[in-house]
């Protein structure tokens, strides 16, 4: 029986048979009730069925076959072979399966199952009587073409027919008792078990196939599929197991898998997406690369004709059903369509889906299968040119020239909207029209063609690429002054001059005006500045006045000053006589008086010197830190009367800057002398400075009072003080700032202030540094700069000169170390023993004992062995230095001592005060 609905094929089958000499009745069916009507009626020694029939499908026939007997063989046709269809076929109770382009093994086949037929019928005939026609049983057992065991019910062997033996290797006494997992192991997980299938409570009329591999007796393993059936009697229950070699269908199909990869493969590398619409049976098939394009995986889609449609953009739905309707019943060649397909993301995606068609005999179409191409990104690029086409047409339109575009025979081929308002025409009206004859008056067109013939001659003309002024004429014949600019470019080939005209008809008039009014404001600012010079000339003269009152009133205000001050400490210091307690305190009032009397004249007439232009500054390249050292030194007094921590922080390198030296120190000590005021006892005051762009900026931050926020501006104002009572009772006059001020700006600075109210503040102000800044190297000095120069430790300064004994005491004085002194160098020892010091400024040459010899002294007691002692000497030379440090020295200075040295002497010996 041949189940096919093309007769071409069936007729192809049974020559093919024919031609390998099989005598044939051969039956050809298409639909389901035939089959059933030729299976009652009559036995078949074999059916073909072909597998994609659209009428009666391969499987579905299988299975209907199936009902009425599992004894007839069943081979399957395809046209194509896969994984997928071998196993639904076998699945069904398909024996085998063919494919239509190749049947050479059509004849083995046929005759393979039909013997294997013939023999499983006799089986089951004689299994009916097993008990009574054993040896029958076991003869037709022996007949059958396939490897046949039969299991008792421990699954157990209990018989094996000879093809079994022959093709396992084994003797009929070898596989005699043998359980059935003997010859079909268990696989290597664990999860493929014979046990599992041979244990089931099987159909007796219907077999069941599975794959396993079977044990020959060298040990090797086979592919090989497994029919089992149960045959049960009165007396009892056997399990038969019919074995067929499939080693070389197991080849085929990795032939078949191998295809089908490199057709996935070859389908993948075009990058477009695949479809295949079953119009039958309504089904579809997507490609993984389809549903890719819309962002999904493989998985996330059915293949369902509903997935594709219900994805279209609305607007588009009305388009794609007219064009499958074109080619599904008008009998289009090809299915041609641009979709938006709504992606994953919930954006469309522009697709281009095209297909071809499949035709039954009829020349219905049954199938289609095409592609889709993503056009997204060539879409945006399309609409990008479109829009910017649609840009420049809109600029052109929106332009404040008028815009006349004319060929190389100078007809006029567009005007913008801007050049039809100014000239009064619409586009229509000039459109093919000579430019010069439609928009030039009379008496400029022959300078205008003149200029152009220059162009056409030799490719150059006054006309082109510059703005000249030309008359234009209206619709209405009105003259209008306007600027002409002619741009000459190439479009398709073709010369085309684009004029840019623009109105300058009331710029003219502007200018006219504007000249006039020229006119007349260049005679106003003359007149103007020699009202200046008359002024300048007068107040030239009053700052010399000013500058002589100045002079005369400083010689005025100082004399009485000086006999006060001078008699004062005249009196204070007993030269004629003694006086008395109360005597001596009027006149400590009378010097203090004085004094704060001179600062505030000295202020005074310092600001008006600057007010009157009459202060010179002397201005030099000089060291930063020059000044702020010096002025700490200066109020030494003062920082010891109220106990302060005053820290000195310089960056990285001290610095020069290009100032006068003695106004810069009156700054700091305007700014630092501030300081003292407000901050309680043991206050801080930390003085930094450091470079930023071209300029130094220093401050002075105290631990104080504060000053208000509303403040902050008006404190720099001349006599103003933030709190008056509180002010004056400190001894302040309010002019200090106001000067501080008026020096940073001679200086080219600028000067502030930081604060908040009982958070203390910080004054800063910067200053230009030098041109050739000279950058100071020493890492000892740079060191020493960034550390605070306030210290609690005890140090021992051996020196018997008076005035180098001052001069370190002086420099060591901030520091606010304990320091005890030694005249000789006995003493010296004397207070090494008893002080315990953390280090010695030892001078070489003193009285009694040398510095050498006290050095050596100390350095033999053991306690004393890590004690940095500096010898300080004037002595200078290679031998001398040797000397120091073989008498024990840990290093020396050089005199006369330079302060940046000491300092960072004492921060290299004394790192735990740092």
């Amino acid at each position: 029986m041949i189940i096919e609905e093309s007769g071409d094929r069936s007729l192809m089958l049974i020559m093919d048979l024919k031609s390998a000499g099989f005598e044939l009745q051969a039956k050809t069916i298409s639909n389901e009730n035939e089959l059933r009507e030729k299976l009652n009626n009559k036995k078949w020694d074999l059916i073909l069925a072909e597998y994609e029939n659209s009428i009666l499908p391969g499987i579905k026939a299988i299975h209907i076959i199936r009902e009425y007997t599992n004894i007839v063989p069943i081979v399957a046709f395809v046209d194509k072979v896969g994984d997928e269809v071998a196993s639904n076929v076998i699945r069904a109770g398909g024996q085998d399966l063919l494919h239509f382009d190749n049947l050479t093994r059509l004849s083995a086949v046929v005759t393979r199952e039909v013997d294997a037929s013939k023999g499983r019928q006799s089986l089951y005939d004689s299994l009916v009587s097993v008990e009574q026609k054993e040896e029958t049983y076991h003869n037709i057992l022996n007949a059958a073409p396939d490897p046949i065991v039969v299991l008792n019910n421990s699954h157990q062997i209990v018989i094996s027919n000879e093809e079994a033996q022959e093709f396992l290797g084994f003797t009929r006494e070898q596989l005699m008792d043998k359980p059935i997992d003997y010859i079909v192991p268990i696989d290597a997980a664990g999860e493929n078990s014979i046990n599992c299938v041979v244990s089931e409570d099987l159909d007796t009329e219907r077999s069941q196939r599975f794959e396993f591999q079977a044990r020959h007796s060298d040990g090797n393993m086979s592919p090989v599929e497994v029919q089992v059936s149960k045959v049960k009697s009165q007396y009892s229950s056997l399990t038969v197991v019919v074995i067929r070699d499939i080693i070389h269908r197991k080849h085929f199909e990795e032939e078949l898998r191998i295809s089908d990869e490199r057709y996935a493969l070859a389908i993948k590398g075009i990058n477009d997406g695949l479809w295949d619409w079953d119009l039958v049976n309504n089904k579809v098939e997507y490609s993984p690369r389809w549903k890719e394009m819309l962002g999904y995986r493989d998985d996330e889609i059915e293949n369902a004709p509903d997935e594709f449609f219900k994805r279209i953009h609305p607007d588009d739905v009305q388009k794609v059903t007219d064009e499958v309707d074109r080619f599904t019943k008008k009998g289009a060649s090809r299915y041609y369509v641009e979709v938006r397909l709504k992606h994953k993301d919930g954006k469309y995606r522009h697709i281009l889906s095209r297909a071809y068609g499949v035709f039954n005999e009829k020349n219905k179409l049954i199938r289609m299968v095409g592609t889709h191409i993503d056009l997204t990104d060539r879409f945006a690029k399309d609409q990008e040119l479109r829009e910017y086409v649609a840009f420049n047409e809109s600029l052109i339109d929106s332009s404040l020239d008028g815009i006349v575009t004319v060929d190389i025979d100078g007809c006029i081929i567009g005007m913008n909207k801007f050049a039809q308002k100014l000239f009064e025409f619409s586009e229509a009206e000039v459109l093919g029209k000579e430019f010069v004859e439609t928009l030039l008056p009379t008496h400029v067109r022959s300078q205008f063609n003149k200029g152009m013939d220059r162009y056409f001659n030799s490719g150059k003309s006054n006309l082109i690429g510059r703005r000249i002024e030309m008359d234009a004429v209206q619709a209405n014949g009105e003259i209008i002054q306007t600027e002409l600019n002619i741009v000459v470019s190439q479009r398709a080939q073709a010369t085309i001059f684009t004029i840019f005209i623009r109105d300058i008809s009331d710029v003219r008039k502007m200018n006219e005006e504007l000249e006039k009014r020229v006119y007349q404001r260049t005679e106003e600012i003359r007149n103007a500045n020699l009202e200046l010079e008359q002024m300048n000339a007068r107040l030239e003269e009053s700052n010399v006045l000013k500058t002589r009152f100045l002079s005369s009133m400083s010689h005025e205000l100082r004399t009485p000053l000086n006999a006060i001050l001078g008699y004062s400490d005249l009196l204070k210091g007993r030269h004629f006589g003694d006086i008395n307690e109360k005597q001596e305190q009027y006149v400590r009032y009378i010097k203090d008086a004085g004094a704060h009397l001179l600062e505030l004249i000295n202020d005074l007439l310092d600001l008006a010197k600057i007010d009157a232009g009459a202060m010179d500054l002397n201005k030099e390249d000089i060291y930063i830190d020059d000044g702020i050292f010096a002025t700490v030194t200066m109020l030494k007094k003062q920082i010891a009367e109220k106990n302060a921590d005053v820290r000195v922080n310089i960056s990285e390198c001290t610095f020069s800057v290009n100032a006068d030296a003695r106004k810069l120190k009156q700054i700091y000590l305007n700014l630092m002398s501030n300081a003292l005021k407000y901050i309680g006892k043991n206050g801080q005051i930390t003085i930094s400075a450091k470079v930023e762009g071209g300029m130094v900026r220093s401050s002075v931050s105290d631990d104080g009072v504060g000053i208000a926020e509303d403040q902050h501006e008006s404190i720099f104002s001349e006599f103003h003080q933030a709190d008056h009572k509180r002010d004056e009772n400190l001894g302040g006059t309010g002019i200090g700032l106001a000067l501080t001020k008026r020096l940073v700006e001679l200086h080219g600075g600028s000067i502030g202030v930081d604060s908040e109210l009982s958070k203390g503040s910080t004054f800063w102000f910067t200053i230009p540094v030098a041109v050739d800044s000279k950058m100071l190297v020493s890492p000892e000095s740079s060191a020493m700069l960034q550390v605070p120069v306030m210290s609690q430790r005890k140090i021992l300064v051996a020196e018997d000169n008076d005035a180098n004994l001052e001069l370190i005491l002086d420099m060591l004085s901030i520091f606010k170390h304990n320091i005890s002194i030694a005249r000789d160098g006995r003493q010296a020892v004397e207070l090494v023993k008893s002080n315990k010091p953390d280090l010695v400024l030892m001078d070489v040459r003193m009285p009694i004992m040398g510095g050498l010899e006290a050095v050596e002294e100390i350095r033999s007691d053991e306690a004393f062995k890590d004690l940095p002692i500096i010898a300080v000497t004037a002595s200078v030379g290679t031998d001398s230095q040797i000397k120091q440090i073989e008498s024990g020295c840990t290093d020396h200075l050089s005199k006369p001592i330079n302060y940046k040295e000491l300092y960072a002497m004492l921060e290299r010996y004394l790192p735990a005060c740092t």
